[in-house]
């Protein structure tokens, strides 16, 4: 049979029987059909798994998108609470530095607890504070002396004046 039957349709052996050929003609289109078949079937499935892989794919995105939109607002919320922790305390340093540079030595340091570089600058601060009122406490109490001194100088030389006139005096008497 079937050796017969593919001879034939090589063209290895000749027959004028019909029917072969028909049967041939049959099987062929039998087997066109079955693939055609087969391919549809094949771009059906692929299109419906290409559809849910691009579903997937839009659901893996969508929830990408909103993991990393949830992150940058947290890591800004971070950021924010972080920059004002460390910006807040150095904005109260800088305003009680520039009030004591303007002479109030009346400041407070909220901040000098801290154990961290914001405490340590603070306490810094807070020791240069104490230094300009011990040096203006020095300028105050060496204007009191300066004065007394001046005065002091006064005196002496009202009295050296005082002294020369009655030195003169007494030496034109007992001329």
């Amino acid at each position: 049979g079937w050796l017969r039957d593919s001879k034939l349709l090589l063209g290895l052996e000749k027959s004028d029987n019909i029917p072969i050929l028909e049967i041939y003609k049959r099987r062929q289109e039998k087997l066109h059909h079955t693939l055609d078949e087969f391919l549809s079937m094949a771009k059906k499935e692929t299109s419906e798994q290409l559809l849910l892989t691009e579903q997937q794919l839009d659901k893996t995105l969508q929830t990408t998108f909103g993991i990393t939109l949830i992150a940058a607002i947290i890591f800004t919320i971070f950021a924010f609470l972080l920059a004002r922790g460390l910006s807040k305390p150095l904005i109260n340093l800088v305003h009680t530095a520039e009030q004591l540079a303007t002479g109030n030595t009346n400041v407070n340091f909220t901040q000098a607890d801290r154990n961290d570089e914001i405490g340590a600058v603070v306490r810094a601060v807070a020791g240069f504070r104490d230094g300009v009122i011990d040096r203006l406490s020095l300028q105050e109490s060496f204007k009191l002396q300066t004065e007394e001194l001046k005065e002091a100088l006064s005196k002496e030389k009202e009295l050296n004046e005082l002294q020369s006139e009655f030195v003169s005096m007494a030496s034109h008497e007992f001329r």
